[in-house]
């Protein structure tokens, strides 16, 4: 959902954002303010929380130092502050702010809604964001049963089978635990 057409800068959105209600998250994109939809317990939170749980168990099992964050977690990457659906950060710890300053090795985005022409271009302004950023970014479409993967280098490939990554070796996630 479009809050402003307007630009904004960076540091009107911290202030504007401070005065929201808590239940709330917006995201600063190329000067728009966007307000991340509230998912639903179907295939979108359902999607994004086995992905989530599949990196999460592979750090553990393999003592790697890394965690992984949700759909309420925040992190500003140059002056726009972005709330993917999950990220993947390695070699770092939670910096416990609002907006973490920690730049993920993976972006996760679900698409909620394939036919929504407002979510579908946050998505794209946001993907050259964290493409610019040298991040890995998996977009899934649950409608669509698949995983676009974009690679900082300019290598794009859709996944239907099992969702792999390079950084992560062994790491195998079928996606028909994904998308039931």
């Amino acid at each position: 959902m479009v809050q402003e057409r307007q630009k904004v800068d960076a540091a009107t959105f911290d202030v504007w954002v401070a005065e929201q209600p808590e239940n709330r998250l917006f995201e600063l994109v190329h000067g728009e303010v966007f307000e991340k939809p509230m998912v639903t317990q179907d295939g979108h939170g359902i999607a994004v929380s086995v992905i989530i749980s599949y990196l999460t168990q592979h750090l553990i099992a393999n003592d790697l130092n890394g965690y992984v964050t949700g759909e309420t977690s925040g992190y500003l990457i140059g002056n726009k502050r972005c709330i993917p659906d999950g990220a993947l950060v390695l070699d770092q710890s939670p910096t416990g702010e609002a907006y973490s300053t920690n730049t993920p090795t993976l972006i996760i985005e679900i698409i909620s809604n394939d036919e929504s022409n407002t979510e579908l271009r946050a998505l794209a302004l946001k993907r050259e964001i964290y493409l610019d950023a040298g991040m890995v970014v998996w977009e899934g479409s649950t409608e669509g049963r698949y995983v676009d993967v974009f690679t900082p280098d300019g290598h794009y490939r859709r996944v239907r089978d099992s969702l792999t990554l390079e950084t992560l070796p062994g790491l195998e996630i079928p996606l028909g635990r994904v998308f039931r």
